[in-house]
């Protein structure tokens, strides 16, 4: 586990730390992705003590403001990952839209099950969360988990491919 953290943190194009009181609390990667077209979040991890309340949202929300990329895209079993990109006019899958369903299937190793992209196999056999799996979580709002909501990530191995368009200032 640690050596694909490692990885993920060696290989990102950014890294993002988030303090409180001079104490860091997260941090968040991110890679650009798809020849460039699209910033990747390809990582976030938030103190406990910080999770569900915005911190991660402001993290993404920071770099969105300073960096200003077009597109976001993830990989995720994780329904508050969903949330954060959902920020910005709506994301594929939750919101269908041709322009974002082509670039999830840009993504590298995504595949279409029933009109919903997703990299099968991304973390491996086992998965990568145990007992612990995010995807049990219902979104915010709603009354269904995100395994129930999209079935391929009953398979643990499997992640969710998200893509989501930026809005500027200028096209609000």
């Amino acid at each position: 586990m640690y050596q694909d953290t490692e990885a993920h943190v060696l290989e990102s194009d950014c890294i993002q730390l988030g303090y409180v009181d001079g104490e860091l609390k997260g941090f968040a990667l991110y890679s650009a992705c798809v020849g460039s077209l699209a910033v990747e979040l390809v990582g976030i991890a938030i103190d406990p003590r910080y999770q569900g309340n915005g911190f991660g949202g402001q993290l993404v929300a920071d770099y969105v403001e300073n960096e200003r990329p077009t597109y976001l895209t993830a990989y995720t079993r994780n329904p508050s990952t969903v949330g954060i990109l959902n920020r910005y006019s709506g994301t594929f899958p939750l919101n269908a839209d041709k322009e974002l369903e082509l670039l999830a299937g840009s993504m590298n190793g995504a595949e279409f099950v029933d009109g919903v992209a997703y990299h099968v196999g991304r973390y491996g056999q086992e998965g990568l969360y145990g007992v612990s799996d995010p995807a049990n979580r219902n979104l915010r709002g709603d009354n269904i988990s995100l395994k129930e909501r999209f079935p391929e990530l009953s398979n643990p191995g499997s992640a969710l491919v998200l893509a989501s368009k930026v809005i500027k200032e200028s096209e609000a």
